[in-house]
């Protein structure tokens, strides 16, 4: 298996706190998708933009 800084790169973890523009998308395509490769996934078993079976949620109070 490959260590943390293979896996990674250069990337500086501690400015990824303080930047605004680092989100959801920028997690899965720069920590999230290395770990994946990492551990054998391939883009064939990545599930990507899965449709909603239900988009629709009915809550009932008692």
């Amino acid at each position: 298996m490959s260590n943390i800084s293979n896996i990674f790169g250069d990337l500086d973890f501690s400015s990824l706190k303080y930047n605004s523009d680092f989100k959801e998308d920028s997690v899965r395509e720069v920590i999230i998708l290395p770990i994946l490769k990492a551990l054998g996934y391939t883009e064939f078993n990545i599930v990507r933009s899965k449709t909603l079976q239900r988009f629709f949620i009915i809550l009932k109070f008692l």
